[in-house]
């Protein structure tokens, strides 16, 4: 099982993008796949932030089980290597790219 769900790691203080995660889905694999370029975060944020963000979204719609997080997008200046997001460097301008790697770790992820 696993679920689908659109975070924006910025906002702190925003209700959970999902009601609630019913039944099984509340202890399921969760992927996050983020495209950094069009969810933007703010320059006040670091990576650490931007992590807690998500899984209190997360946690406040209920979901209990584990999360793999993965970011896609140019990450020049940012410090994501300190967290638990695996990362996926594409200059700035590299839409088509990231988008088919996103698809492609997508698709990859929901057949494991």
């Amino acid at each position: 099982m696993m679920n689908s769900v659109c975070i924006n790691p910025s906002n702190t203080m925003s209700a959970s993008p999902v009601n609630d995660f019913p039944g099984l889905y509340a202890t399921a694999e969760t992927g996050v796949f983020w495209d950094k370029e069009e969810c933007e975060i703010t320059d006040d944020l670091n990576a650490a932030q931007v992590l807690k963000n998500m899984r209190k979204a997360l946690l406040g719609g209920g979901h209990r089980g584990p999360v793999t997080f993965n970011a896609y997008g140019d990450m020049t200046g940012r410090d994501f290597e300190s967290t638990d997001i695996k990362l996926n460097h594409f200059p700035a301008g590299e839409k088509n790219a990231r988008h088919t790697k996103m698809l492609e770790d997508i698709v990859a992820w929901a057949a494991e």
